[in-house]
């Protein structure tokens, strides 16, 4: 259906199985994220032109994969379930590896996603909560609505672009055999 975006964010144990899952899953779907926190899974993310978003990079976030991120255009994810439900050290920690991926996704210009984590209806969180959400790692105003808002649509947009020049390939390879 034309104002329906499907999405996946893929698990996997090794950069084999998250090779295959992306280029099994790339066609189907208007975003992709890849589920990080494993060092070889968020390089293998964001050296990946295919991953639209490294979701729960953590504490394994460096300057090199920033840097990949800009290049491949990959959204580091800053996923506000881990400030919500987490208590005690566990949301010092989430706190404290926001702060330090958002002072990178800074310096080298990586695009951000701010997104609430919800698993029904009942999680989602209002643009404004989240935006205050947000503020308690160093997260500006701006940032924070460009990380709801610019983003997710830039990345939609550009997969639907490809999708419409893949389809226009296919079609013409096609008719010229």
């Amino acid at each position: 259906a034309e104002g329906i975006i499907s999405g996946v964010e893929i698990v996997a144990d090794g950069i084999s199985e998250l090779k295959k899952k992306i280029k099994n899953y790339r066609p189907k779907v208007d975003v992709l994220l890849v589920h990080g926190g494993d060092p070889k899974i968020n390089r293998a993310a964001v050296e990946s032109s295919d991953v639209d978003v490294l979701a729960h990079p953590f504490h394994e976030f460096n300057h090199v994969l920033a840097k990949s991120a800009v290049e491949n255009e990959v959204a580091i994810e800053f996923n506000l379930d881990a400030l919500i439900y987490a208590r005690g050290v566990y949301r010092v920690r989430a706190l404290s590896a926001f702060q330090r991926n958002l002072k990178l996704a800074r310096k080298f210009g990586a695009p951000t996603a701010l997104t609430s984590g919800a698993r029904s209806q009942y999680d989602l969180r209002a643009p404004r909560e989240m935006i205050a959400l947000a503020s308690l790692f160093g997260m500006s105003e701006a940032e924070a609505i460009r990380a709801l808002s610019k983003t997710p649509w830039s990345i939609i947009l550009r997969n639907k672009k490809k999708a419409r020049a893949w389809s226009y390939y296919e079609t013409s390879t096609i008719l010229d055999a």
